[in-house]
């Protein structure tokens, strides 16, 4: 497969056409073609996993994707790939339950619930490893899992050979629990029926395998494809401190047998992936002592031999950090650019988008967005418009598609207008953006607020009427004469904000039902009428 992104995009559109059509034939000689590629080395930008892994549309929800991947396990039973697609789908819902909070920050219900999606991830991957002669990509899959969730009491005994039960044990222990993990992947489906087989060549393993389950798992993905670079950055990602591991660690495997054989840009990435453990945490605009550190680590990266994709990620890591540093607001609503950090961040973003643009796309459009329309960095409008033109065809992102429904919708940033695309694009920016974690309310306040008050305005009713709640309590804003923070006086309309704030409420808008819990209990005080007490209450 090509490292071109154009034809990468045009082999998956083919993909997921011969998915939608049922020709499953012909779309399982196509993956094992690129899964062949893979195992016999080639390592390109878009290849079998990041295929596989966007083949299904992620505008479906992810019940309809798992429905549509157990279809096609079903019509192909006896080939891997559609079992390495479902296992990855549960995986993400495993993800969507556990949430991306601090393990502190997580309930046991959670933890509960994620485990039983975990089992089904673990289920179809064992049952595609039992079909493939030579199941290296899915051995990782399931060693970045269980790194991430651990292993199953279940599959340790049945490799130990013993007698193996599911979930009748945890249910005694904890009915209440159980039941609340029960309700957590109710969305997706019920808990796992059976045990699945195990496959045979996972029928040995010793007792410091069972110790040290990550090796062991590395150690079978390894076996049948050498020198994977990504497995081996999954497996570097886990010795991170907050993995329980250390920078020590990080380093020995690094200069240890498991990445000795990796070409030069292939061990840096590694090197890179090891610094990003703590360049994540950026410094205050204060700390001159650690900015210097920071800034200095990103440009010694920079010294290193990368790859560009790897170049790439340092580019727009960097930028996030002039970002950070660039910005300050010593009273609410009054911004200021540090006009050195934020051409510095433009500058990144530019030579990031030249090696990689779908890197600045997934890295970078926070920090492009405010070069470009907030800190007005010379030349960043343009490469904004060039990094929207040169993924709109095919980013699943929805920020991305956010900014190109409104380019389309109001011909901004020197495209054409076309009213249809900018409808689809923003209809598949909110079928993803819960998902993806993206606050398209904010894409539209700042729409509205820095570069054009009728396409935000345009922007924001459309999310709002189509059922994104947080748009909708920016409605109740709008008509109050706000939007983010600035004033509009123009826009006061209490008849409107008081509609909008119901369907603000109704929709479940938090911000909105605190509000209004709160004009309740002042009115409390002054008229203790029944009904109002009642509602204050329900709220």
């Amino acid at each position: 497969m090509t490292d071109s992104p154009s034809d990468a995009f045009e082999l998956r559109q083919r993909a997921r056409d011969a998915l939608q059509q049922a020709h499953f034939d012909d779309l399982d000689r196509l993956l094992t073609g690129l899964e062949q590629r893979w195992l016999d080395g080639g390592s390109p930008r878009y290849g079998y996993g990041w295929l596989l892994s966007t083949l299904i549309d992620p505008a479906q929800t992810l019940p309809a994707r798992l429905q549509q991947a157990q279809h096609w396990c079903a019509q192909q039973p006896h080939s891997p790939h559609p079992w390495v697609a479902l296992g990855s789908l549960w995986e993400r819902v495993a993800s969507q339950i556990r949430s991306s909070e601090t393990a502190d920050l997580i309930r046991d219900a959670q933890w509960t619930g994620a485990s039983l999606a975990r089992d089904h991830a673990l289920a179809a991957w064992l049952h595609a490893i039992a079909l493939h002669p030579r199941p290296a990509f899915v051995m990782g899959k399931v060693m970045r899992l269980t790194c991430y969730l651990g292993e199953p009491r279940w599959l340790h005994q049945l490799q130990r050979g013993g007698r193996a039960e599911l979930y009748a044990s945890l249910q005694q222990q904890d009915p209440d629990g159980y039941a609340s993990a029960l309700a957590l992947l109710a969305p997706y489906g019920a808990p796992l029926a059976e045990l699945p087989v195990l496959p045979a060549r996972l029928a040995q393993r010793t007792e410091d395998d069972f110790e040290y389950a990550a090796d062991y798992w590395l150690q079978h993905a390894l076996a049948l494809r050498a020198d994977d670079v990504d497995l081996l950055e999954t497996f570097l990602y886990y010795l991170y401190p907050r993995w329980g591991g250390s920078h020590a660690q990080m380093q020995d495997f690094i200069d240890g047998p498991y990445a000795a054989r990796l070409m030069l840009p292939q061990r840096n990435r590694l090197r890179v992936m090891k610094e990003r453990d703590w360049l994540w945490f950026a410094p205050e605009a204060d700390e001159e002592k650690a900015i210097a550190q920071h800034d200095n680590a990103y440009a010694n990266l920079l010294d290193l031999h990368l790859d560009a994709p790897t170049r790439a990620l340092v580019l727009c890591w960097w930028a996030t950090l002039d970002y950070k540093l660039g910005r300050d607001e010593p009273e609410e609503n009054d911004v200021r650019w540090d006009a050195a950090r934020m051409t510095h961040a433009c500058d990144c973003l530019v030579e990031a988008f030249a090696l990689d643009p779908a890197t600045v796309v997934e890295e970078g459009m926070n920090v492009l967005e405010a070069c470009a329309l907030f800190a007005h960095v010379e030349g960043a409008d343009a490469l904004f418009a060039q990094v929207l033109a040169s993924v709109e065809m095919s980013t699943d992102s929805a920020h991305a598609l956010a900014w190109l429904s409104a380019a389309r919708h109001t011909g901004l940033f020197g495209f054409s207008v076309d009213t249809p695309l900018a409808a689809r694009h923003l209809h598949r920016a909110m079928a993803m953006a819960d998902e993806d974690e993206v606050n398209l309310s904010t894409v539209a306040a700042n729409l509205f607020c820095d570069v054009s008050v009728p396409a935000g305005l345009h922007m924001m009713q459309q999310l709002a009427e189509g059922g994104d709640r947080r748009a909708m309590a920016a409605m109740v804003d709008l008509y109050r004469g706000r939007v983010a923070g600035r004033d509009f006086p123009a826009f006061a309309d209490p008849a409107q904000a008081a509609a909008w704030t119901e369907r603000a409420i109704e929709a479940g808008d938090l911000v909105a039902i605190y509000n209004r819990a709160w004009e309740l209990s002042e009115s409390l005080k002054h008229t203790p009428d029944p009904a109002v007490q009642r509602q204050s209450r329900a709220l």
